[in-house]
């Protein structure tokens, strides 16, 4: 939501938008969603750092990363908890999500209820 002061919204290209984030930002995400494109995703931002792995650094140690589109290898290689998602959404086409994390067991970690309601 565009609206909502909890949200922060950055746009432009990510090798140059990463750099120019406050130093206070770096290890401070619960949550980074990347919606960027596989050419996007191999540019380098410094001479040692991807794209992929930049972003990664913005997150918490308990934060979590998802990127769409198949991506579990990137995922799994750096992240210690990664997870693959697919779905099916019959107007446009298959969808997939990859998230990981390196400390957040998505597959074991206790349940929770959020008490949110659903609209279904």
């Amino acid at each position: 939501h565009f609206d909502d002061p909890r949200v922060e919204w950055w746009f432009g290209d990510a090798t140059k938008t990463l750099l120019l984030l406050p130093k206070e930002y770096w290890h401070s995400f619960d949550l980074v969603l990347v919606d960027l494109s596989e050419t996007a995703m191999a540019l380098s931002v410094t001479n040692h750092l991807d794209v992929f792995d930049a972003l990664a650094l913005l997150l918490q140690p308990h934060g979590i990363l998802v990127k769409n589109e198949l991506y579990m290898e990137a995922i799994s290689q750096t992240f210690d908890y990664s997870v693959q998602i697919c779905f099916q959404c019959p107007i446009l086409c298959d969808q997939v999500l990859a998230m990981g994390s390196q400390t957040v067991d998505f597959l074991h970690a206790p349940l929770k209820d959020h008490q949110i309601d659903t609209l279904l």
